[in-house]
């Protein structure tokens, strides 16, 4: 509200219940005001007040002044020099009163009443009593002859003009109409009077007009040619400033005219609804709804751009009152003032804002628009700067407690476009914990401009982002590290990040400063609570980051911190790090570091299991099915990106996400499975988890049976597949079916079984299986499998490769289109196989002399085949007709062979691929319709389709042989995995990327376009042309992009199966006492203290593996071991 209420009159001066006021009559001036109410009691209630001082207040009796006139006024005037007011009676006539006589003033010694006596001046009406009652009554300064004149009307609608200074009516007139009100509207060479009749109809009458006087101006009217202004349903009335004010009232709005002619307004102004009164003050709407009530509306001039005036209704003071009028009261303040006159006597409206308030609820009001504060800050001449600043300011303080998001964002691009300093947003906003709405603004100057400083402040912004919005820290953890991932030279604010718990954030910045390592060792060493088990990664990865060279002697404490947080690792690999920088810091801190080596290394040999699964090459950390990535994150286990879906969106699908915003992300979901995970594959709609132990788990949709697992009922959560195999050793996944390699080299299939595709040699019945089943046709030892679409291959110890299932596409690589082989057969290939692979429809294999050899395609590649060559022969029979019919038309022949018309069949047998590869490759995977491999040397070659930028080179181009990644450098790669049209890789330090399609989230990455509108295709075909939808916006990564919330497991240098038995035993037997002590203590009770749920059976344990130790225990250890037996 920019206004409150104040009411005027003192306790002792208050109007007596049955007491009204009836009249009121004003001279409102620059440090002078003067207010006098007519009440029905024959009172006159009398404001004044000079130079901004107090107002004084006066109550005089009529009667006490003229006893004959006690109750016989019925309206007033003041005379323009305040000299004396004049009272219209009843009967008509006037009497006029000396101001000296009401007020002890200086003023009024030299008026139109110098004696301070009493005047009546009497008008003669023939109207009856009723019709003679006066209405209305105002005094002006005539232009010319400079008296001063009177003016009343009545009942009868008469119109007297006497001459105040000769003291004789001087004109009457007659109006069509009792009279309501009447006005003057004063020019600098006109004046005219404004007649408001009882029904509402208004008539101008001119007094004086082009240098004429009042009688001479008069002698030209006639009253009963006057016409009607206007409809009833508009009041004409003047403003302070000179202006005639029309409003219209069905319409809801005022219009302003200069002149009296009204041809033109100068500006127009929405009111509210039943509005009956209107004050336009300079910079104020003052607007009286239905006689009752009053709202203001604050406009700071800017009334021709008032589309909507925003109104504020006050709470009244006066609920049952009538208003009779404003007064406005003249002032050198920003927000006028006035005083409301009701029946009840009057009530001050009075600024209820400071500048700086007001100024800040303007801008508010109109969302923060820069176009407000650059007009303000011209016409209040203030600087623009500041002046923005200081609504920014004050606006996040009074939305501080409401947390208005909208409100936010709109104070955020004020400050922007006014070019705040960004170190200055930045300390604003964050005095009010509203930091963070500065963060868009900041991604985007550092998307635009990497090396822009503010990418130096958007650490603090997160930080303050969760603050606020603590539930969402982990997507705010997820964003930040993908920031500072991008950002390499980003380091500030580790401190912030620790005491948050942002993990993953510190992990990343502790290498780029040694600041940074020790100001996250001390953090480390000097946390009263434990470190998070559940972020044990996270932890590993910090501690490894850590520069242990630049640490203070007393970082010894943290590696005993590391040993009391060594139980909570399950991950080889982690302990293997911990072991790593325990070895590293033995020279030292030999007590603490051998200690810890000692743990690790008793973690490490007792974690290894009798065959070491995660050395094996055909194990996966990662794959790609049709819409979805698994991921074996660094601590073993397993994460999911996208949904269980076969193929892109569809149409349909596209028209349903119209509307939905375009960010494309989904964050990976973790897949609960009981043991630590080594290798994963996914299919359509399953996922198989083979763990280090060799045992398998599964979960999907199991339309087919493929998740092994004995139904075709949904599995949810991971569930074990059970079957007559002796230790797993590889897994793999395919479009609705699956197959393991046992450690004896079998291999068992299960899943949809209709094209023979899992090689059961089963040609009577079709049904699917729904638990793994021997194929018992393969003889040779198996080395590798991979499943395709509905066929699959086999690769035998000797190097030969067999397949089964459909071959309609070319996918059993037999020369010929075989839509059911039951049983498996050779491939023929010349050479020795290493590696094979398929996903969809065509099939790779790599020999040992590292040629590439494929067979198969994809449906989509062979009918444009097929419509290409309808082309070519459609062309050629047109050219051929043309030559037959006109001979000389052509001198070249254009006969084909019908050899050259055929379709190419090479896709059903083995073809080499040229490449120009010198490395060896170790690795292969085969999409919908393009392939991967991946060098010794950590290089990645992409070819086949790219109309989804799922080759990885920022571009749709086909490639019809290997070429090679380039973006992002100086990365070594470790595996790819290639799926329906996307593609996904792992760096040499676990780091995932990401490229191709990511319409299913599957990527788990941003994409800036979402499919929300399709467009038509038209295909012309033999029976006419044909339309096709498809989503018209693709939303592709197009280069290799880091998936920022998941790091992929990466064997570590240090691991178990290089601990050498003999040494270790060796190193134990060179340790002193103490430290001995200390490993004895950590390898048997220490770890007890972390495993509250169970320690009655670890002590048991302990103590039976380990009577020797338990024996030689210090009476210290024994107390604290002995008070969990107890």
């Amino acid at each position: 509200m920019f206004y409150k209420w104040q009411r005027e009159d003192s306790s002792g001066d208050l109007l007596r219940s049955d007491e009204t006021v009836l009249d009121f009559t004003f001279i409102s001036e620059r440090n002078f005001i003067l207010i006098i109410l007519l009440t029905s009691d024959g009172d006159l209630r009398i404001e004044y007040g000079v130079h901004g001082g107090t107002p004084k207040h006066k109550v005089v009796a009529i009667k006490d002044l003229a006893p004959d006139c006690a109750n016989a006024a019925a309206t007033l005037c003041l005379v323009p020099d305040a000299s004396c007011v004049a009272l219209i009676l009843i009967s008509g006539n006037v009497l006029l009163i000396p101001i000296k006589m009401l007020l002890d003033v200086p003023w009024g010694c030299e008026g139109i009443i110098a004696d301070n006596t009493l005047a009546l001046i009497e008008v003669e009406t023939n109207e009856s009593d009723c019709f003679r009652t006066p209405t209305s009554a105002l005094c002006y300064n005539a232009l010319y002859s400079k008296r001063p004149f009177l003016i009343y009307s009545n009942k009868a609608g008469q119109i007297f003009i006497i001459d105040l200074s000769s003291r004789k009516l001087s004109v009457g007139l007659g109006a069509p109409q009792s009279v309501h009100v009447i006005e003057t509207f004063i020019t600098s060479n006109s004046v005219h009077l404004l007649v408001t009749g009882f029904t509402g109809a208004q008539w101008i009458v001119p007094l004086e007009s082009e240098g004429r006087s009042l009688r001479e101006t008069l002698g030209d009217v006639i009253p009963s040619e006057l016409e009607q202004l206007h409809k009833t349903s508009a009041r004409l009335s003047t403003t302070q400033d000179g202006k005639l004010c029309l409003l219209c009232i069905d319409q809801h709005k005022v219009q302003l005219f200069d002149d009296i002619s009204m041809k033109q307004s100068s500006s127009e102004v929405n009111v509210p609804e039943n509005t009956w009164l209107v004050h336009m003050a300079e910079n104020t709407i003052f607007a009286i709804c239905q006689q009752t009530t009053v709202k203001t509306a604050v406009h700071f001039g800017m009334i021709s751009s008032f589309a909507e005036a925003s109104f504020d209704e006050l709470e009244t003071p006066f609920p049952e009152e009538r208003i009779l009028g404003i007064i406005p009261i003249a002032s050198s303040q920003f927000l006028p003032s006035c005083i409301v006159i009701s029946e009840k006597g009057a009530v001050r409206l009075l600024p209820a804002r400071t500048f700086d308030e007001a100024i800040v609820e303007f801008v508010a009001r109109r969302h923060f628009a820069i176009e407000i504060c650059d007009y303000l800050a011209t016409r209040f001449n203030h600087d623009r700067l500041k002046l923005c600043t200081k609504v920014v300011q004050h606006s996040l303080r009074n939305i501080k407690e409401q947390n208005n998001d909208s409100e936010i964002e709109a104070i955020t691009k004020l400050a922007l476009d006014a070019q705040v300093e960004m170190r200055a947003a930045i300390r604003i906003f964050a005095e009010f914990d509203a930091a963070d709405a500065l963060l868009p603004a900041m991604l985007s100057r550092c998307s635009m401009n990497a090396c822009d400083e503010s990418r130096h402040a958007v650490v603090e912004l997160y930080v303050a982002k969760l603050k606020r919005l603590p539930s969402a820290k982990e997507s705010i953890e997820n964003d930040l590290r993908a920031f500072l991932l991008e950002y390499t030279d980003v380091d500030e604010g580790v401190e912030s990040l620790l005491d948050n718990g942002l993990w993953s954030c510190v992990a990343v910045i502790v290498p780029r400063s040694a600041h940074n390592s020790e100001v996250t060792a001390k953090f480390l060493t000097e946390s009263k609570a434990d470190w998070p088990a559940e972020r044990a990664s996270h932890i590993v990865r910090i501690l490894a980051g850590i520069c242990w060279s630049t640490l203070p002697h007393n970082a010894e404490e943290l590696l005993a911190r590391m040993a009391y947080f060594l139980p909570h690792l399950q991950s080889t690999s982690h302990i293997a790090t911990f072991a790593k920088i325990a070895e590293e810091q033995m020279n030292r801190f030999h007590q603490a570091g051998a200690t810890l080596y000692a743990l690790c290394s008793l973690r490490l040999l007792s974690a290894t299991p009798s065959f070491n699964y995660a050395s094996l090459p055909s194990n996966l950390s990662l794959s790609c099915g049709s819409n979805c990535t698994a991921v074996i994150s660094e601590d073993e286990s397993v994460m999911f990106i996208g949904e269980f879906s076969a193929g892109s969106m569809k149409m349909k699908e596209a028209e349903k996400s119209k509307g939905t915003s375009a960010s494309r992300v989904a964050l990976p979901q973790a897949v609960q499975v009981p043991e630590r995970v080594c290798s994963v594959s996914c299919g359509t709609e399953h996922l198989l988890c083979l763990t280090i132990y060799g045992k398998l788990y599964s979960f999907g949709r199991n339309r087919f049976g493929e998740c092994g697992v004995g139904h075709k009922r949904e599995v949810n959560e991971a569930c074990r597949i059970r079957g007559p195999f002796d230790g797993v050793r590889v897994v793999r996944a395919g479009h609705y079916h699956s197959a393991l390699i046992d450690s004896n080299g079998r291999v068992f299939t299960w899943g949809w079984a209709l094209h023979g595709q899992l090689g059961h040699d089963s040609r009577d019945h079709f049904e699917d299986v729904t638990v793994p089943r021997l194929v018992e046709s393969l003889q040779d030892p198996i080395v590798a499998v991979s499943c395709g679409y509905a066929h699959t291959i086999f690769l035998s110890e000797a190097g030969k490769v067999y397949a089964c299932g459909n071959g309609g596409y070319g996918q059993l690589g037999c020369g010929e289109e075989v839509k059911k082989r039951y049983r498996p057969e050779l491939v023929e290939i010349a050479e020795r196989v290493k590696l094979i692979s398929s996903k969809y429809f065509h099939c790779l294999a790599v020999t040992e002399s590292h040629k590439i050899f494929q067979w198969g395609t994809s449906p989509q590649t062979l009918k444009m085949k097929i419509f290409l060559a309808k082309r070519v022969r459609a062309a050629n029979k047109e050219q051929q007709q043309q030559s037959s019919s006109s001979p000389s038309a052509s001198t070249t022949p254009t006969d084909k062979s019908p050899e050259q018309l055929e379709m190419s069949q090479t896709h059903l047998s083995v073809v080499q691929v040229e490449h120009m590869i010198s490395d060896e490759i170790i690795q292969i995977d085969a999409g919908y319709s393009h392939s991967a491999i991946v060098t010794k040397t950590g290089l990645i070659y992409t070819w086949g389709k790219g109309l989804e930028m799922q080759l990885g080179h920022g571009n749709k181009k086909e490639q019809e042989e290997p070429h090679q990644l380039f973006e992002p450098s100086a990365i070594v790669w470790r595996h790819v995995s290639c799926g329906f049209d996307f593609t996904a890789a792992v760096a040499n330090d676990g780091s995932v990327f990401v490229w191709g399609r990511n319409d299913k989230n599957q990527l788990g990455v941003q994409s800036a376009l979402s499919p929300q509108v399709t467009r038509k295709l038209i295909i012309k075909g033999p029976k006419g042309p044909r339309s096709i939808q498809i989503a018209a916006d693709s939303p592709c990564i197009a280069v290799p992009t880091r998936l920022p919330s998941v790091t992929a497991f990466v064997r570590s240098e240090v691991s178990s199966d290089q601990i050498n038995d003999a040494n270790f035993i060796h190193f134990l037997q060179s340790l002193d006492q103490n430290v001995g002590s200390r490993v004895r203590y950590w390898s048997c009770c220490g770890s007890v203290e972390k495993c509250g749920s169970s320690r009655t059976s670890v002590i048991a344990e302990k103590r039976r593996i380990c009577s020797k130790c338990s024996d030689a225990w210090t009476s210290s250890v024994k107390s604290k071991f002995s008070k969990y037996e107890a």
